[in-house]
Formats: C-alpha cells, sequence, structure tokens
C-alpha cells in the first residue's frame, strides 16, 4: 500500500466515524467495487402531536340524540251524551234506605212484558219518594223522556187527558178528540209516564188503559192508595 492509498483510506476513516450508525453501511457499500443501487429506505411516518400550521382542523361535532316524541293522547270525536228530557222535580235529599225497592222497581220497569207498575200503599208510606228515585235511574233507559205528572189536585176523571196534554206539550186541535191526539203523539216515542196520586181517579183508568194498547213503547209508573184494574197491571205495595 503506498501513501496515497493510505491517506485514501485514513480520510474515509475520519468520514465513517463522523457518520451516523445507519450511514456506514451505505457508504461502504458504495466503495464496494460492484456496488449495485440501493432502494430508497422505507420511512414510516409517525402522526405527530402538534397540528400543522397550515392545515386546517374541523371540529367533530356529537352524535346528535335521537328525540323521543310523546303523542299527544287525542279523545275520539263524537256526540256528547246527554240525558232524555224530563220535568222530575230536584230532590232536596237524599233517598236512603230504600235501594232495595229502587232496584226491585226498576228491574221491573226494564222487562219488556210489564208495561205499568202502580206503587200501592197508604198515605206517607214515601210512594212518590220511590217513583221519582225509580223514574230518575231509568231516564238513560227511554229515549224520548221521563215525565211526572201530579194528580193530587184533580178530583175529575175526565181532566187527566188535558192534564197529560199540558205535561207533554200537546197542542189540542179542534174537532179531534183529546184522547186520539195524545195517542198519535205518544205512538212512536219511548216514554215512561209516572202518574202520582191516581187513588181519586179511578176511571180514567181507561184512558191509560188505551194508552198502552195503542203506544208499544209507553210505559206507566203510578201511585196510588188502590190499583188500577188495568190488565196487565204489575202492583208492588210499597211497605
Amino acid at each position: 500500500m503506498n501513501a496515497h492509498q493510505r491517506t485514501y483510506y485514513l480520510l474515509v476513516a475520519i468520514i465513517l466515524l463522523t457518520l451516523p450508525c445507519y450511514c456506514v453501511g451505505i457508504v461502504l457499500f458504495a466503495l464496494a467495487p460492484d456496488a449495485v443501487p440501493l432502494p430508497p429506505p422505507i420511512v414510516t411516518a409517525t402522526p405527530s402531536t402538534t397540528p400543522d400550521a397550515t392545515t386546517v382542523q374541523t371540529p367533530v361535532l356529537p352524535t346528535p340524540i335521537p328525540t323521543i316524541t310523546r303523542l299527544a293522547t287525542q279523545t275520539p270525536a263524537g256526540p256528547t251524551a246527554t240525558l232524555p228530557p224530563t220535568n222530575l222535580p230536584a230532590q232536596l235529599n237524599r233517598l236512603i234506605g230504600r235501594e232495595t225497592e229502587v232496584a226491585l222497581v226498576g228491574d221491573l220497569l226494564r222487562q219488556p212484558d210489564i208495561r205499568l207498575i202502580t206503587l200501592t200503599g197508604p198515605g206517607g208510606t214515601g210512594k212518590t219518594r220511590l217513583a221519582l228515585q225509580v223514574a230518575a235511574e231509568m231516564q238513560p233507559h227511554f229515549a224520548d223522556g221521563v215525565y211526572f205528572v201530579d194528580l193530587s189536585p184533580l178530583a175529575d176523571p175526565n181532566l187527566v187527558a188535558t192534564t197529560l196534554a199540558g205535561v207533554l206539550k200537546i197542542d189540542e186541535a179542534a174537532g179531534e178528540p183529546l184522547p186520539e191526539q195524545l195517542i198519535d203523539a205518544l205512538h212512536p216515542r219511548q216514554l215512561l209516564l209516572v202518574l202520582d196520586n191516581f187513588e181519586q181517579l179511578l176511571p180514567a183508568g181507561k184512558l191509560i188503559a188505551q194508552l198502552l194498547q195503542t203506544c208499544p213503547q209507553l210505559k206507566v209508573l203510578a201511585t196510588s192508595r188502590a190499583v188500577l184494574q188495568i190488565y196487565g197491571e204489575r202492583e208492588y205495595p210499597v211497605p
């Protein structure tokens, strides 16, 4: 080895000592006689924790939570339930101790084959009050109404028809018997008549019988100290 070669290798050694370790192999390979080009080193990119100043960071919005909407409860549309018409007088106090009688008479009125019920008993037993309570509870069962007819002021049986027409608001027509007008008006109607204090008007029972025979949806609840003696009558003695 001559001086020129020694100087060459000394310089190479000095260079190698100043280079990083991974570059030494590259230099030695390049100085080899049959060196071939090395492929470019593979560099694995490591994500930086410091964002690039030129990179626009898009904020990540939280996923919205779905909202549950409560549907409002709707009431089905329909007609308002109303009670049929009536003229029953309002009661100032509650009927106490007659629950059994009210239920029994109500059950009789609901039977299709019973058209006339007479509450009988001496004066002061509470026949009128019982009849009014039964009639009030039966009101929803008669589409055309429940009507109270007070007969106590009457002494003439012939005035019963006029009194009925006045309570039911039936206009009397000239030239036609009033009983016939009552039949024409009541024939198509589902009605309950409460006839109070009938005992002094028993001859007028014929008119009531005629109405019951010709008006199939009419029912009568009467109070009397004596039965009306009409066919089909059901007596209920009030204790």
